[in-house]
């Protein structure tokens, strides 16, 4: 039935009520009418907003895609979260949100990246301003590190790579230099060590040792103190060597004369008079201010003289001897004829 047939019948109803008021059923039948026509109109509503939701469903669908075309995602997934509440549990709806989710979720990812990458950027850019600074003031150290902080943050930077590359070789031009340097002391060094050395050996009378110090030395670098040192060493060595050769040649008069003296003496004891003074002349021509072998040699002369004047006066006797012998032989003759 309609609706309209339940209100004809609640309205015979209620004419029969009133030509019947005591009979109690056009009221119980009114009741019935009453209940049905509101259930018919309930259904009746139901069923229009039913076709209400499908439509505003639907609305919503066709709106939440044309927005999710044009990228506008936040607006489009209200819309479809619209069309869920009309129509709860549709999949279609579900899914797109799912969807808008996934992209939303991948742009902040990207957004985040982005933020991140830039945060890194102005990072790096930071320590690029401080290796800056600190290579103007030529602390190449202190650049080299912040070139490398801000590599780590952004790397293949072409400037950074570029500015390490520089300090790479003032670093490398510093340390040659540096080791020059060092070369040049550890000469200066040695070249004092080597005089020091020297002087203390020359101080100390080892005038060879010095002298080959000086020499060494001068092999290193120029030097008046070490040229003047080597001609002093020089004049001393030769004057030591005169004196060497002086002393050795005293030694040989020395032990010359000696054994002359011993040779003479020797001969003195057993009479060989002449050799004897011949080898005292030969020790006083040795050591002319020795009185020894001049006594000696006086003694001898006096010995021999009185040898010789003894030796005369021998001789003489003999002489005189057979002169008186002779005379004697001649008288003995006469007096033998004289017999005859």
């Amino acid at each position: 039935m309609d609706t309209e047939d339940y209100d004809k019948a609640i309205a015979k109803y209620k004419a029969a009520q009133k030509l019947d008021s005591s009979s109690d059923l056009p009221e119980q039948q009114i009741k019935i009418a009453e209940g049905l026509l509101s259930d018919k109109a309930s259904e009746l509503a139901n069923a229009k907003k039913t076709a209400d939701l499908e439509q505003l469903y639907d609305n919503a669908i066709l709106k939440a895609d044309e927005l999710l075309e044009k990228g506008n995602l936040d607006q489009s997934k209200q819309e479809y979260m619209q069309a869920l509440a009309l129509k709860a549990g549709e999949k279609y709806p579900t899914d797109q949100i799912a969807v808008i989710d996934a992209k939303i979720a991948k742009q902040e990812a990207a957004e985040l990246a982005e933020n991140e990458k830039e945060n890194l950027r102005r990072r790096a850019d930071d320590w690029i301003i401080k290796a800056d600074e600190a290579f103007e003031e030529r602390e190449l150290s202190i650049a080299e590190t912040a070139y490398l902080k801000s590599l780590a943050l952004v790397p293949n930077q072409e400037y950074a790579l570029a500015q390490l590359e520089r300090i790479r070789g003032f670093v490398a031009e510093e340390q040659e230099e540096k080791n020059a340097l060092e070369a040049i002391q550890k000469e200066v060094d040695e070249f004092a060590a080597l005089i020091a050395k020297s002087d203390d050996l020359f101080d100390s009378g080892l005038y060879e040792q010095a002298r080959s110090g000086y020499e060494q030395a001068l092999s290193k670098k120029p030097s008046d103190h070490a040229e003047s040192r080597i001609e002093t060493i020089i004049q001393k060595l030769q004057e030591a060597e005169a004196t060497k050769q002086a002393l050795e040649q005293q030694q040989k008069l020395h032990a010359e004369y000696d054994l002359a003296i011993t040779e003479a003496d020797n001969l003195f004891k057993i009479d060989k008079l002449t050799e004897a003074r011949a080898r005292y002349n030969e020790a006083a021509s040795l050591k002319s201010n020795q009185a020894y072998p001049k006594d000696k040699i006086a003694e001898i002369d006096k010995l021999i003289a009185a040898k010789q004047k003894s030796q005369e006066f021998a001789e003489k006797q003999a002489a005189e001897a057979r002169l008186q012998a002779e005379i004697d032989a001649k008288y003995q003759s006469k007096l033998s004829e004289g017999d005859k």
